[in-house]
């Protein structure tokens, strides 16, 4: 959330916008596991995204469930103000995201 906090009044000069969240800096914590077995210092926790983007102007929506992303999808269209939209993501097939193998490709 500290790297990402302070780019958000940037980017809600900006329409819509998809975030999805698992509560970690995700691609940092599957590198680690990659190099070193382990994650360290990535867990961030629940993240109230509609209240964290009121103290910005903007409407945010949680979706908890896919039969609600249409609506949800429909109200961010008509939605006069900047909208970020929380997706919740389970990463636990996360090797296949993954392209390489080699932890250290890239590096």
């Amino acid at each position: 959330m500290h790297l990402y906090h302070q780019r958000v009044p940037l980017k809600m000069r900006y329409s819509k916008h998809l975030i999805w969240s698992d509560g970690t800096y995700n691609m940092v914590k599957i590198q680690q596991e990659m190099k070193y077995d382990r994650p360290s210092g990535v867990d961030l926790g629940p993240i109230n995204v509609v209240a964290f983007t009121k103290t910005f102007g903007a409407t945010g929506f949680e979706l908890t469930g896919i039969e609600q992303f249409s609506l949800i999808l429909q109200r961010a269209r008509e939605a006069e103000s900047p909208i970020l939209m929380n997706l919740p993501t389970d990463y636990s097939d996360k090797e296949s995201l993954i392209a390489f193998k080699d932890p250290y490709h890239g590096h």
